[in-house]
């Protein structure tokens, strides 16, 4: 720890962002990186300013989907800026937006996202099997609007005032419907969407045998009355379910991309993986942009 006080802090220049059609997302942890110790947000009060063109756009945009019940207008927190010490922890800036002017924002932007001031903070979590042997996964709706049909792990964007781990349980409670405990959700690293400059929290979940049994009652129910679908992946590297999952037909085209290295992180912080493996994974996973 001694040589961690001397080492500087990395700051993430939010301004530039890969274009998503080489990069759709970016881990911002590095894996060689034990996973992040704690996560502590800033929130300013001024929310992101936006120019006329965005602020027109999105004035078209909420006429269009007043009527549409998978749209509605939500605060959100962006980031305005990310640190991450060498003592493993990521300190956050963000500011208020909300749904829509983010959704005009983002369009707006869609050749250049790092000219987009709106950078939604996001949380999600892996969940595992109490035995740690599966994660779970699920297929997003079709009627979504965001990734669509794509591999996802249970999330959602942070609301302002809220600290990410307040957020990342409140999350998990109302979407699984479990009594998912505090000291069960352990932070495992960040990444961002390239696709709509979405900054992520990373966080796993390891259930308990009750949790476990209740979820799959509860899944199949979920599946029999709605469109989402539910699949545990086995992660044991003899398996080899990941490395066929990450190199077939499930690229990372197939994936909302954040949960795409949210995966890799928990296989980092469970000891399944290493750096080396994670990283070649991660390059079979894009062959195919």
């Amino acid at each position: 720890s001694n040589e961690s006080e001397h080492e500087p802090s990395e700051e993430i220049n939010v301004n530039e962002v890969p274009d998503w059609r080489q990069e759709p997302g970016t881990p911002l942890w590095d894996f060689d990186r034990e996973p992040p110790q704690s996560v502590h947000v800033e929130e300013l009060e001024e929310p992101v300013a936006v120019g006329p063109e965005i602020t027109e756009l999105r004035e078209r945009f909420e006429a269009k989907v007043v009527q549409n019940p998978n749209m509605f207008n939500g605060p959100m927190a962006s980031v305005e800026s990310v640190r991450l010490s060498p003592d493993g922890r990521i300190d956050m800036v963000t500011r208020p937006t909300d749904y829509f002017t983010y959704t005009a924002a983002v369009y707006h932007h869609r050749h250049d996202q790092g000219r987009n001031p709106i950078r939604p903070l996001g949380v999600q979590a892996t969940i595992l099997s109490p035995d740690g042997e599966k994660i779970i996964l699920e297929r997003k709706p079709l009627s979504v609007a965001e990734f669509p049909g794509q591999l996802y792990s249970t999330g959602a964007s942070t609301r302002p005032g809220h600290q990410p781990e307040e957020e990342m349980l409140h999350v998990l409670r109302k979407k699984t419907g479990l009594e998912i405990e505090a000291d069960q959700v352990k932070v495992t690293g960040m990444s961002r969407s390239n696709i709509i400059n979405n900054y992520c929290l990373l966080y796993e979940v390891r259930l308990t045998p009750e949790q476990y049994e209740l979820g799959q009652t509860k899944a199949k129910q979920i599946m029999r009355e709605s469109e989402r679908r539910f699949y545990p992946i086995t992660v044991d590297q003899a398996a080899g379910s990941i490395e066929r999952m990450y190199g077939g037909k499930r690229t990372i085209g197939a994936w909302d991309p954040n949960t795409y290295y949210n995966v890799l992180y928990a296989l980092r912080a469970e000891g399944r993986r290493t750096p080396d493996q994670l990283r070649a994974i991660e390059a079979a996973g894009q062959r195919d942009l």
